[in-house]
């Protein structure tokens, strides 16, 4: 989404005031994805990502880590909050 658009949406009048406006509603959410709960993890402005972690206890002792990215607006459609069938970036 360009700033342009996103001020529209929000009503708000910079571009950061938007992205924050619409995080805040995000955060409000309970997120899934693959049976798994997922977090919100912050917002990438270079790639338009909002980032999301999953974690999880695995074997003895060990943890299993993945975070991925979800554009802003599949995450803002995503009224459900289950992330399954959303396009994503595999970030680490």
């Amino acid at each position: 989404m360009n700033a342009k658009e996103l001020k529209l949406l929000t009503g708000e009048k910079t571009k950061l005031a938007a992205i924050s406006c619409l995080y805040k509603r995000l955060e409000g959410r309970t997120w899934k994805r693959d049976g798994l709960d997922a977090r919100l993890a912050g917002y990438d402005d270079r790639k338009n990502l909002i980032h999301f972690c999953q974690t999880k206890s695995i074997g003895d002792g060990g943890v299993w880590h993945s975070r991925i990215g979800v554009s802003l607006e599949n995450a803002i459609d995503c009224i459900s909050g289950n992330l399954s069938g959303i396009e994503y970036t595999k970030l680490f």
